[in-house]
């Protein structure tokens, strides 16, 4: 870890620069600022940087699952309102979808007779 100045206008002193190097392809990298204290864990930034393609994933369903792309408002809170509808139903249908895999897996054999 090594920590340098920066010359551009940031919104805070402390600033973190977190390089991800893809496992498939190494030569490829990804960068993230970071607005953390400096005491933050390395363990911390990587756990918090990793959620990002989970919530991008996450978006990605809704738009096919749920219709989160399907909007024509004019208003911010009708936009609101439909991104929300929208969120709860895929939130509900991963919950089932996850409900029938639990019910589909093998149950384990209990060590009592």
């Amino acid at each position: 870890m090594k920590r340098t100045q920066m010359l551009l206008p940031l919104p805070g002193p402390d600033v973190w620069l977190l390089a991800r190097r893809s496992p498939s392809t190494p030569d490829k990298l990804a960068y993230y600022l970071a607005y953390a204290p400096p005491k933050t864990s390395l363990e911390t930034l990587v756990r918090v940087a990793s959620t990002r393609y989970t919530v991008e994933q996450c978006i990605e369903e809704a738009k096919g699952e749920t219709g989160l792309d399907e909007y024509e408002v004019r208003f911010w809170h009708s936009w609101y309102r439909h991104f929300t509808l929208s969120m709860m139903a895929h939130a509900w249908l991963a919950s089932i979808k996850r409900r029938e895999q639990e019910k589909k897996a093998p149950q384990p054999r209990s060590l009592q007779a």
